[in-house]
Parts: C-alpha cells; structure tokens; sequence
C-alpha cells in the first residue's frame, strides 16, 4: 500500500475473484467466478457511491496482463480513512482527475514493482483454484446480480431507463464540450450494450426487452442497420411496442439519410459468443 506524493493512498486487491474455498456455482470448464460493476447500471467509473456489482465468469487468465483485468485498483484520498472501489481495473486503470503528475507516475512505478507482480501471479492461481474446484456445469447466460433483482427480464427493465438516462445526459455532456465523461458514457453504454447481447444467447421472456435494448444503443452508438434490425425484432415479439420500434426506425432512417456517422458498438465474434456467460 503505497502514499503517493499527494498523500493519497493506492491498493490492488483480488478480492473480486471468489475464495476459491468458498462454495458456490459451477463456473464451466476452465472457467471462474468474480464480481464486476452490473453492466446494466448507468453509475460512472469515478463517480460517488459503490457501484453495483454482478457476479460473471470468465476464463482463467495465462500470463499477467491477462491476470490484471481482474486486479481491482483501490483509493484512498487523504481525507478518507478507509479505501474505497471506483470501478478501475489494473489493467486498464487511467490517471484520476485529482492524482497529480507526481502521484500518477508514482502510481506506474507500484504496478511494475515486485509486490504487484508477485500480486499477479497469486491471482492467476486463485483463479486456476477456484476453476477447478468449481464443477464443470454449463450455464449458458447466467448472470446473478447483487443488488436484490436477479431475474434477466427484470434487470434488462431497469437497464432500459439507465440508458434513457445516460443518452440524455450524454447529450448534456456533448453540448457543454465535456469530452472525457462523454466517453466514460459511451464505455458504459457499449458494457450495456454487451450485457443485452449476451441475454439473447438464452431462451425466454426477455428478449423482447433485450431487443428494444439493443436498438436504443446500436441507434446512439452509431449502428443504424442493427439499430433497426433490433427494433423490427422487438416489434414481433411485442407488438404493443409498435410505437417505440417505428419511431426508432423513422429516427435511423432519418439519420441515415443525412449521412451521421459515428462508430457503432463492438461485435462479440463467434469465438467470443461462445466463451461468453
């Protein structure tokens, strides 16, 4: 646990993989589990408040930098006495807005040292572990939540208004030029984006939700042609959704014609879909 110039204080943590003592689900072959932020809220990584979580798998990592993925980066200000989680990821941990120069570089210097190597190699045995004393049952499209709503249609729901919310407030953010949070909006919604397109792996009663989903993202993520191919899904399956599928399509087409481009949200690739939970 470093100070950092500022007098900030930085962790890493592995505490988001299971004990692998800890009995729990099957995770698949090869597979485990670990806690990451509900793809389907609209809290941002930075912003007040521990972000909600749910429990995913993924495959065990072979080297360090895959390990880091699920190394959690940990922070606390010199006014706080307790660190706390703001949805960073070793690997992918970007300098916050309040660390200086001194304490970002100093931040670097941690992550490369022998501590944080050492860190690395434990949590690819833990994962390893906890994949092999999880059991190899296969299940496809799981994803508990732990924030009390666990049922797929019922999370898909509540992630339709935290889109609504986050594109309002993404236009907001565009018009006053606040490029970096436009971005942080942009990755939540293609991690939601992601999250609805992995339901549709499953059987049931929220597709119809999952597609209605998907076209409110593909159309603010740029993709026009998935944006009306998902609102036209949505229609067949729910027709008392007309309303919302045709006035999206007139939107894409509209937008179509003018000639708006922007970049649409990543596609999972066949290998990915298959190794996806």
């Amino acid at each position: 646990m470093p100070q950092l110039p500022s007098g900030t204080r930085l962790w890493l943590s592995a505490a988001s993989i299971l004990d692998p003592a800890t009995g729990f689900l099957p995770s698949g072959q090869d597979r485990f589990w670990y806690r990451d932020v509900d793809p389907g809220t609209d809290w941002l990584p930075g912003e007040p408040g521990r972000p909600p979580e749910c429990l995913r798998t993924a495959m065990v990592p072979s080297d360090r930098i895959e390990a880091a993925a699920y190394v959690r980066v940990l922070i606390a200000t010199p006014e706080e006495d307790d660190p706390s989680w703001r949805g960073d990821w070793m690997l992918t941990f970007e300098r916050p807005d309040d660390f200086t120069l001194e304490d970002w570089e100093a931040s670097l210097t941690f992550f490369g040292g022998s501590r944080s190597l050492d860190l690395l190699d434990a949590v690819i045995d833990r994962c390893r572990r906890q994949a092999e004393t999880g059991g190899k049952l296969e299940l496809d499209g799981f994803e508990p939540a732990m924030g009390g709503r666990p049922a797929l249609a019922q999370r898909l729901a509540i992630a339709v208004g935290n889109a609504d919310r986050l594109v309002r407030r993404r236009g907001d953010s565009e018009l006053a030029g606040e490029d970096d949070l436009v971005r942080r909006i942009d990755e939540r919604l293609e991690a939601m984006y992601e999250f609805a397109d992995r339901s549709l792996d499953a059987h049931g009663s929220h597709r119809a939700i999952a597609h209605r989903l998907l076209a409110t993202l593909a159309f603010e993520l740029g993709d026009l042609e998935e944006a009306i191919r998902n609102a036209r899904a949505h229609e067949i399956i729910f027709p008392e959704g007309a309303d919302f599928s045709r006035r999206l399509i007139a939107r894409a087409q509209g937008a179509d014609a003018r000639g708006v481009v922007r970049l649409g949200p990543r596609v999972r690739g066949s290998l990915e879909r298959a190794a996806d939970f």
